[in-house]
């Protein structure tokens, strides 16, 4: 509409830029790039100072009542919903990297809070634990005064590893031969991450618009739907841990390790033969016989969650705003969100 300037509220996912080139001015509140593509100024200043940069801009900007447009920053890695505001700081939902102790993590829902309450953890006495709104903008790798969930990526995930034990075979007269029976060196860890997004009431933000407090009205439909977003972010992560590295370590403890292989003429022979059953086993041929690529792999794919982010698959929007005297307060809506339409199945792919 016109004076009106879409912004979108959004999950934080964090990705990867590995984008370089000279910065020249393109079209206002852009850079150029590379060859002559414009790029949000934004974008540009995350990767040349930081996620801390980009936050504490956005903060300083909002806390004035200035208008920022803050698009999804290409080299995070979380992903976050986000909420298409007139006026307001752009956010970007998405999926940080994250998992749950104990597997990966299922969305835990933030729970409402009254204009008149305080913000504050609500602690529930069994799992899943209830987080504050507050918690979900400030997390990930800069604030975000427009988020509405969060799913970080995953970390301290590990790759199965195995040793070939590849041994000469004694006895005999003739040319030396080699033999290979594998043992483990590691089982595979998918890592931990937090999976989280905001339930039905209303939240105060941790922005201003102007001197005034801002504050997110989501009812039972949209919540919902909040939790969807953020599931498919999960969901995603947990088909790039399935097709990667708890394949490889399936392959290795039903054909490999354990095993004794037939004797070969050399032990680069012999070790190949190992290498040889990998490949034959793997279901997705992607992944590859080198184990020390695993876990990179397992990585780029888990990635590629925010896809849902940059096509604004989960960006929602403002339906209506109205003003109290406790501050601004959007109703949110469905916005740009399309949820539920593509499967990690179809998106989580070589």
């Amino acid at each position: 509409m016109r004076g009106h300037r879409a912004v979108r509220v959004h999950r934080d996912t964090e990705l990867r830029d590995d984008l370089g080139g000279t910065v020249r001015h393109g079209r206002p509140g852009t850079v150029l790039v590379g060859n002559g593509r414009a790029e949000p100024a934004l974008v540009d200043l995350q990767r040349r100072a930081g996620n801390r940069a980009v936050g504490a801009y956005v903060q300083r900007m909002s806390a004035r009542g200035l208008p920022v447009d803050v698009p999804v920053a290409r080299g995070l890695r979380a992903a976050e919903s986000v909420v298409l505001l007139p006026d307001q700081p752009s956010v970007e939902a998405g999926s940080d990297r994250v998992f749950e102790a104990a597997g990966l993590a299922s969305p835990v829902e933030v729970p409402a809070t009254s204009l008149a309450a305080e913000e504050g953890f609500e602690a529930l006495a069994t799992a899943p634990t209830a987080t504050a709104i507050a918690t979900v903008q400030s997390g990930g790798s800069a604030p975000n005064p427009m988020r509405l969930g969060l799913t970080t990526a995953p970390t301290g995930y590990k790759a199965p590893k195995f040793d070939f034990g590849t041994k000469p075979v004694p006895g005999g007269a003739g040319p030396a031969t080699y033999t290979c029976s594998p043992t483990w060196v590691q089982h595979m860890d998918e890592g931990t991450n937090t999976c989280q997004f905001v339930g039905a009431g209303v939240h105060k933000t941790i922005g201003q618009q102007g001197s005034k407090d801002v504050y997110f009205e989501l009812g039972a439909s949209i919540a919902a739907r909040n939790s969807q977003a953020e599931a498919e972010h999960a969901d995603d992560i947990k088909q790039a841990r399935d097709i990667s590295i708890k394949e490889a370590e399936q392959v290795l403890t039903d054909h490999v390790v354990g095993k004794t292989f037939p004797p070969m003429g050399s032990a680069a022979e012999a070790e190949k033969k190992v290498l040889d059953e990998i490949t034959a086993k793997l279901t997705h041929a992607g992944l590859g016989n080198d184990q020390t690529k695993w876990a990179r792999i397992y990585d780029t794919l888990f990635m590629k969650t925010g896809i849902r982010d940059r096509n604004g698959w989960h960006s929602f929007g403002a339906a209506s705003t109205r003003t109290t005297p406790a501050g601004i307060v959007f109703t949110i809506g469905n916005g740009s969100t399309s949820i539920g339409t593509k499967s990690s199945a179809d998106l989580i792919t070589y």
